[in-house]
Formats: C-alpha cells, structure tokens, sequence
C-alpha cells in the first residue's frame, strides 16, 4: 500500500496490537512486519509517537529486492515448518521457478 501510494509519507499506521487485533494475528507477527518495513525505510517508528509511513527514497529496485527476500524468507519458515531442510528447500523451488 506504500508502494502503490494507498498509504502516503506522515500517515501514522495503527498500533502494533490494534492491528493485530483487527486483523487476527498476533502482535509478535505484526511486530516482525512492522520492523521488516522499518528495515526497508518504507516506515519510521518513534518511541511514543507510534509508526508513521516514511518518505520514499528507496529506489524501486530496492523496494523490489526487499518484497522478494519477504517472500523468501516467508518461504524458509514454511519449509521449516514442514520439517524440511534447506536443501529440500532449494530443490523444492528449483522445480517451479524454472
């Protein structure tokens, strides 16, 4: 929603457990995603003043770059879950990424 200007630079995002709460998950989830933005630049959170959208001055091939180590890394834990290994992993995605 950053990305696509939905949400634009100053806008202040809900509270780490409002937002949990509304969309049903719990706050260590929201909390690791509010911190992966903080890490891409895409958000800034101050103590006491909450988490508001940042300035975009992140060029687009690192905002592309960032999506696609969130998916991997969405990815690794999903095959964790499962039980796998990391070469499990890779030989997993090397068949569809083809």
């Amino acid at each position: 929603m950053i990305e696509t200007g939905q949400l634009v630079a100053g806008q202040r995002l809900p509270p780490v457990r409002q937002l949990a709460k509304d969309l049903g998950l719990a706050n260590g989830t929201v909390a690791r995603t509010y911190q992966e933005l903080e890490a891409a630049k895409l958000v800034e959170t101050r103590r006491g003043g909450g988490t508001t959208v940042a300035a975009l001055h992140v060029p687009p091939a690192r905002l592309a770059r960032h999506r696609l180590e969130s998916a991997a890394r969405a990815y690794a834990d999903t095959a964790r879950s499962l039980g796998f290994g990391a070469e499990e992993a890779h030989e997993a995605l090397a068949l569809v990424i083809r």
